[in-house]
């Protein structure tokens, strides 16, 4: 969850493939990386990650006993509307489902 060398490898490249193509993206996943590390803050480039912005507490439902509440995110482009973003209280797994209904 926390920064190394191999991460910040991975979400440079990431950024570098996602910043390739144009017009409005969005960027989802179950990246394992804390919100505070440098990796999270190279993802968000130019992005708005929703998981912040909404104020969601938790992406790790009451199936998960470990005290990290943070591994799922969504981010987009300032290009993407957002209509409506939440982490869904459902414990079918150690992950919450979010939900984004959105336009371009």
């Amino acid at each position: 969850k926390k920064d190394s060398a191999h991460r910040i490898f991975q979400s440079n490249n990431i950024k570098q493939v996602f910043d390739s193509f144009k017009g409005p993206r969005i960027l989802c996943g179950d990246f394992n990386l804390r919100p505070d590390t440098k990796s999270m803050r190279l993802l968000e480039e130019n992005m708005k990650n929703l998981i912040m912005e909404f104020g969601i507490t938790s992406t790790r439902s009451k199936l998960h006993k470990r005290t990290n509440k943070f591994a799922d995110y969504i981010m987009t482009s300032d290009d993407v509307k957002v209509n409506k973003f939440e982490a869904m209280n459902e414990n079918v797994s150690d992950h919450l489902p979010l939900m984004l209904d959105f336009s371009v």
